[in-house]
């Protein structure tokens, strides 16, 4: 067994001798679970396990699990041996969601409340098993070639699909969709009424470009596009001035130079399954749309009411709601596969008022290039990486999902006048929520959301949507009877070989997993025990109660991992502060309880304290705003 298999088992064994997860983990099962590491190694934890996860969820919607192929089976029973007294407080001899026997209709019991014993242990068992069979889920592994080629194949059928897809055909068809689009785009013309799409700051982003152009030459000429020109024209949006305008003139066109810029294909990890196809964007395309999202987001954000249903910003939301459906059924979670590759141009056409789609399309990549080196003429509106594909999808399936919901509206017209009322801070009924691809919508109208989006050519992942039963899930957000059982999930293995800049990313990455983990499970992690996994890069420090309790409960209350990395990762801050020196921080920290702050943003804690003098010798970090990349401080 190789070092990095090793750390992950013994990360597993941690977790299931020294955490609550114990209390649904048998001799057994630790057995069981070293047997099968060895024999099949890494896609045991990143195939095989996850089955059983999804497995589990999937029967959170139809009530009954289907049995897993390729795992050990409990005699006469559909749930596998692996973990079984977690499987079995969830779910009967026949596969029968236990829940369902409390509530024969399915009806949520909101008085009930998530605090009975028996909702309890149900919550427990499904944290259990999430937990121990996702956390492995998404590592970045090495993709193959065959893994790569479907996600090519994937993409390129979605494209097939849309060239065969006609919205006016769609509409003769079902002359019920109709009414849905007309009211779907008064919504969002109303939206964007007031907003000139002209009236932007373009910029550039932090991400790669089609044209493979450092950032720093990013401002330099840009390659002419007489489509672009027309409605961005050059002399005012590109150039800074009439001197760098006349410096450049002769660069800016000469007869037979156009060309048509083309986006290209790329990857990035996604989960164990396959990679994310995205594409990067030619850097005259990317400056004009990142002035139309921020335009976007600032026009989502101007309603009071509309920021409380639509956003592409805050995810808070979503989760609350997911929440909430998860207690009292009066939410349902959807979501969409292969969302921006299925939004067609047609759509857009059809939602969008003219103004804004004659500044969309003049900076939309029309082509975009394989990795094999074909080109393919775009019949999506966007592929995911261009800066309008979030925010015009987002505002798509919310038009969409609230124009179902307002055809069994008594008065829709005054609902649609206080709706965009700016001083108007809350409309009762009607919330459907949307964060980009992850829509919640009131229980009653779930079945008719998820008919206009296929209707238009989108697709619904049915599998991922929750629509009954105790569980709903959105933006991260897996909600069990109110608890959240999302799993910890690892994305870099903790040794990797390679360059400087790859080795210490992947120890940052790894030091964030493991106070996640303590976040979520520190009450009983012991810190001597935790320590000895990761000694050689981490400080780890016991935070204990102030003097007067800390004889009471003679135990820390809480980890806290100081990073030993010598310089900031790419991704977080190397490019501004390429010389600053991540301080390796030894101290001793008394914390009082009073002192404990709720709040998700762990860094937000650790500034507090330091402001307030709770911490001894910690001038050593420096400078406080860029200490979220210094350390990650959880107190439980």
């Amino acid at each position: 067994m190789n070092t990095e298999i090793a750390r992950y088992r013994a990360i597993w064994h941690e977790l299931t001798n020294n955490t609550i997860l114990s209390l649904n983990v048998s001799d057994f099962d630790r057995i069981e679970f070293d047997q099968r590491l060895k024999a099949e190694g890494l896609p045991f934890l990143t195939v095989t396990l996850p089955s059983l996860g999804k497995a589990m969820y999937a029967a959170f919607q139809s009530g009954r699990l289907a049995p897993v192929e390729g795992v050990k089976r409990v005699k006469g029973c559909p749930y596998p041996c692996l973990l079984r007294k977690a499987w079995e407080t969830l779910f009967d001899k026949e596969g029968t969601l236990r829940w369902y026997h409390d509530n024969p209709e399915g009806i949520h019991n909101p008085v009930d409340g998530l605090y009975t014993e028996r909702n309890d242990a149900y919550s427990n068992a499904a944290a259990c098993i999430a937990q121990l069979t996702l956390m492995f889920y998404k590592l970045e592994t090495a993709y193959s070639d065959q893994q790569l080629l479907g996600v090519v194949n994937s993409w390129l059928n979605n494209e097939i699909a849309l060239q065969h897809f006609s919205l006016e055909k769609a509409e003769e068809e079902q002359p019920q969709l109709t009414p849905v689009l007309n009211m779907a785009r008064r919504l969002v013309c109303r939206l964007l009424h007031r907003s000139d799409p002209m009236d932007i700051k373009p910029a550039h982003g932090s991400g790669a470009s089609a044209c493979n152009t450092n950032p720093w030459d990013r401002y330099g000429p840009p390659r002419y596009v007489s489509r672009l020109d027309a409605v961005y024209d050059y002399g005012t949006y590109f150039y800074s001035g009439a001197n760098a305008l006349v410096d450049n003139v002769d660069k800016l066109c000469a007869p037979g130079e156009e060309v048509e810029l083309c986006s290209k294909m790329c990857f990035v990890p996604k989960d164990s399954r396959g990679p994310r196809a995205i594409s990067t964007e030619p850097r005259e395309f990317m400056f004009p749309q990142q002035g139309l999202m921020a335009k976007l987001y600032a026009e989502y954000e101007a309603y009071p009411v509309v920021k409380s249903m639509l956003s592409c910003i805050d995810q808070s939301r979503n989760r609350d709601e997911a929440c909430l459906g998860s207690l009292d059924g009066s939410r349902a979670t959807l979501d969409m596969k292969d969302a921006s590759d299925c939004l067609s141009l047609q759509l857009v056409e059809r939602l969008f008022p003219s103004n804004w789609v004659r500044c969309l399309k003049a900076c939309r990549s029309e082509w975009t290039q394989l990795p094999t080196g074909h080109k393919v003429r775009l019949e999506k509106f966007a592929p995911m990486g261009s800066a309008c594909c979030f925010p015009i999808e987002a505002v798509v399936f919310w038009a969409i999902s609230l124009a179902i919901i307002l055809q069994s509206d008594d008065d829709p017209e005054g609902y649609l006048k206080a709706l965009f009322d700016k001083s108007n801070a809350d409309v009762q009924g009607h919330k459907a929520c949307v964060f980009g691809d992850d829509i919640i919508v009131p229980t009653q109208y779930a079945e008719r959301v998820m008919w206009a989006l296929e209707a238009v050519g989108l697709k619904v992942n049915r599998a991922k949507c929750f629509t009954r039963g105790p569980f709903r899930e959105s933006c991260g957000g897996d909600y069990f009877l109110g608890r959240n059982i999302a799993a910890v999930k690892w994305t870099k293995v903790p040794l990797v070989r390679g360059n400087k800049d790859a080795i210490n990313y992947a120890k940052f990455r790894t030091r964030d997993h493991m106070n996640n983990l303590i976040e979520r499970y520190g009450n009983w992690i012991l810190p001597d025990r935790f320590a000895s996994l990761f000694a050689e890069w981490y400080h780890v420090i016991p935070i204990l109660a102030s003097s007067h309790v800390r004889d009471s409960i003679k135990a820390p209350i809480g980890l806290a991992l100081i990073g030993l990395v010598d310089k900031y990762p790419n991704s977080t801050r190397t490019r501004r502060h390429p010389h600053h020196q991540v301080r390796q921080v030894k101290m001793q920290c008394e914390v009082a309880v009073s002192r404990k702050v709720d709040n998700s943003d762990w860094s937000h804690v650790l500034r507090s304290l330091l402001d307030k003098g709770g911490i001894e010798g910690t001038s050593v970090v420096q400078p406080a705003r860029l200490l979220k990349y210094v350390v990650k401080w959880v107190s439980v």
